[in-house]
């Protein structure tokens, strides 16, 4: 800001520049201080001082004869063929800020934050809230082209001129977007791209939780949590509020960031485990029938490890949201088990918005009476458990609680702030859930078979899985980390594992292979149909007392006659 010993100098210099209106004089003066931040601040104080002095002279019917020319310029630069009008884009974000603060802020005052990116600029917009722990509000963020960046902002800051506002000019070039990572598809590594606290929260799996189940205590959770919910606080002040105004409600993100993140720290826990299958596989496991398998009989090769599927468009577990794979941990004793399954947006952009979109899930603990249920009979008792139990919620009065809120601070001996008004929303939300509940199961359930029919063929064919970097990792790093045990090859993999590759377990090939020879020797019959499989759980050893998973699977049956197997329909793996 100029000091009181040069403001009025300053000012006759602006006011003789500006006389004329916009003119090419004016427009080489913005030009030459546009990287200046300092001298385009001291110019818009002034041109704002000048232009209201003189309006004020004009409204107030002052004008002496050798001020009428001054006053008569406020007039000039209001006219819209001589000088450009604030974006109306920005104009009415800000109209929509203050409306929106009349009505539900609590604030000190207005921010703009105007920022010239030589090619564009961007105007940040808000609020100064008056509870420190909040500072500022993001409201809206809007990037435009303009010709003049410096007389842009100049107009701009016209409105930020009240007690408490706060504006400022910056020249910097315009952030890059992060990429996304290489292995997006993969829901681990999407998770850790976007999420800053997926590395604390794998750090206290690591080094905090029981391996063998899982188990979070109270106080362990609650750390975790307080990155996640740190996390999410700090993604949402720097978010254009204006954009959330129909945003589900934050308990929601915050209920799915607990889910995910737990399953994602158990994940990193057990060494990183991705387990992919095949197309080809999918859509014969697709074709198997799983409901009668006890959950005791699936034996996983990790503690933790995550399934992934690839897309399935069939199923949408939310509308652009569908079903990729699932993350399965095991509980510490045969049969209990712990599902969460995951979903691929169709638009990418909302992977990055987790904290204003609640990313869909779905999970499940299946422990304890469960152990020796089928699939089948777990889905369904789990399913009517949780609806009786949200159908109870449901029938409380919610409402206004504050008064029951201070009621039980005035019992301990404490006092609840004056200001603080809270409100029992637990039976909207229950009925909500209900909605989803029901809405969601039916693809719950197919999902399931998915995860528990892939279980099932990890724990019949242990030796159909093939340890590979994916395709997409860089050609010569691969065959470094492939060379050995040395030096290189651990630089190697580093390297790779910074720059977002990863190994993963290819589960299937081989069935993989016949399935292409299979393709190809029955083209012949367009009218050919799968058989459904099934597992058989039988028996072996000494009196045939063990048990083992059979896969009796899908074939491929001519169209004529539906009791005769097609040439090279059947396909054969041999289970331990």
């Amino acid at each position: 800001m100029t000091t009181k010993t040069t403001q009025i100098p300053f000012d006759n210099f602006i006011a003789s520049l500006i006389k004329n209106g916009y003119s090419d004089e004016v427009r080489a003066f913005t030009k030459s201080i546009e990287t200046k931040p300092r001298m385009v601040q001291d110019f818009a104080d002034s041109f704002n001082r000048l232009i209201g002095a003189w309006v004020d002279v004009l409204e107030n019917n002052e004008v002496q004869p050798d001020k009428l020319e001054e006053a008569e310029t406020s007039n000039t630069w209001d006219n819209e063929h001589t000088v450009m009008i604030v974006s109306e884009a920005i104009f009415d974000s800000y109209l929509e800020l203050k409306e929106f603060c009349n009505a539900n802020a609590r604030m000190l005052g207005y921010f703009l934050e105007f920022i010239n990116h030589h090619s564009e600029v961007t105007a940040r917009i808000g609020w100064i809230d008056e509870r420190p722990q909040i500072g500022r509000v993001l409201w809206d963020s809007v990037t435009i082209d303009v010709s003049d960046p410096v007389m842009e902002y100049v107009r701009i800051a016209e409105f930020f001129d009240e007690v408490g506002d706060e504006v400022k000019y910056v020249c910097e070039p315009k952030p890059k977007e992060q990429p996304d990572p290489p292995l997006y598809i993969l829901h681990p590594e999407r998770f850790k791209a976007f999420h800053a606290c997926a590395e604390p929260i794998g750090k206290i799996y690591r080094q905090q939780v029981d391996p063998n189940t899982g188990f979070l205590t109270v106080p362990l959770l609650n750390k975790l949590m307080q990155h996640a919910c740190e996390e999410t606080n700090n993604k949402v002040l720097n978010y254009p509020r204006r954009l959330t105004l129909d945003s589900p409600s934050p308990t929601h993100v915050i209920e799915s960031l607990e889910v995910l993140s737990t399953a994602y720290g158990r994940f990193v826990q057990a060494g990183r485990q991705i387990m992919k299958f095949p197309p080809s596989l999918i859509e014969m496991l697709a074709k198997t029938d799983v409901d009668e398998i006890p959950l005791n009989l699936l034996k996983t090769p990790f503690s933790a490890q995550y399934l992934y599927f690839g897309m399935q468009k069939h199923l949408e577990l939310e509308e652009g949201w569908f079903v990729d794979g699932a993350y399965v941990e095991t509980r510490g004793t045969a049969g209990d088990i712990r599902f969460t399954i995951t979903a691929i947006p169709s638009d990418r952009q909302k992977s990055r918005l987790w904290f204003v979109i609640p990313e869909p899930h779905y999970t499940q603990d299946f422990v304890g009476e469960f152990r020796e249920k089928t699939l089948a009979t777990a889905i369904d008792q789990v399913f009517n458990d949780n609806k009786t139990t949200l159908a109870q919620k449901a029938t409380g009065d919610g409402g206004d609680i504050t008064q029951k809120v201070s009621d039980e601070f005035g019992k301990m001996g404490e006092s609840m702030p004056d200001s603080l008004n809270i409100v029992d929303v637990s039976p909207a939300m229950a009925k909500q859930r209900i909605e989803q509940l029901t809405k969601r199961h039916p693809i719950y359930h197919e999902t399931l078979k998915l995860v528990v029919n892939a279980l099932c063929y990890v724990t019949a064919y242990p030796d159909d899985i093939e340890t590979v970097w994916p395709d997409e990792t860089p050609v010569k790093l691969k065959a470094k980390a492939e060379a050995g045990n040395g030096k290189e090859s651990a630089r190697a993999k580093s390297k790779l594992t910074s720059m977002g590759y990863v190994q993963v377990h290819i589960c299937g090939k081989k069935i993989d292979e016949q399935r292409k020879l299979i393709g190809a020797s029955t083209g012949s019959h367009p009218a050919s149909h799968w058989r459904r499989g099934h597992w058989r759980n039988q028996p072996y050893g000494e009196g045939r007392a063990l048990r083992k998973l059979i896969w009796l699977m899908p074939v491929l049956v001519a169209p004529n006659n539906a009791n005769d197997d097609l040439e090279n329909g059947h396909i054969y793996l041999v289970s331990k």
